[in-house]
C-alpha cells in the first residue's frame, strides 16, 4: 500500500472514530477536497473540514496534515489549521 492510500485510510478512520465527539457538536461533519502528496517519509494532505455549528453558522476549516509513515504505518502526524476559523468549533466542543 502506498503512502497516499495510507493517508486516505487514516482520514476515513478519523472521520468514523470522531463521530461520537464531533458529530454531536457539528451537523454534517465531513472532510472534503482532499489533495494528497506522497513524500519520501510519508505524505502531506490538505483538506477542508466542513459542517454546520450549533448556532447555524457554517464551519469551514482549511487543514494541512504532514505525516510520517514507517513500514506501512503512520507513526507521526502534525496537523496545521487556520486557528481563527476554528473558534466556532472550539466553542461548540467546550463543556457548557
Amino acid at each position: 500500500m502506498d503512502n497516499a492510500e495510507i493517508a486516505k485510510q487514516l482520514f476515513a478512520a478519523l472521520a468514523g472514530q470522531d463521530e461520537a465527539a464531533v458529530r454531536r457538536a457539528v451537523k454534517d461533519f465531513r472532510y472534503e477536497d482532499a489533495v494528497r502528496s506522497t513524500t519520501e517519509t510519508g505524505f502531506v494532505e490538505e483538506h477542508a473540514v466542513r459542517g454546520t455549528l450549533p448556532d447555524g453558522t457554517a464551519l469551514e476549516l482549511a487543514v494541512c496534515v504532514v505525516a510520517t509513515v514507517k513500514d506501512g504505518r503512520v507513526t507521526d502526524v502534525r496537523e496545521y489549521l487556520d486557528s481563527a476559523a476554528s473558534i466556532g468549533l472550539a466553542a461548540a466542543l467546550s463543556p457548557r
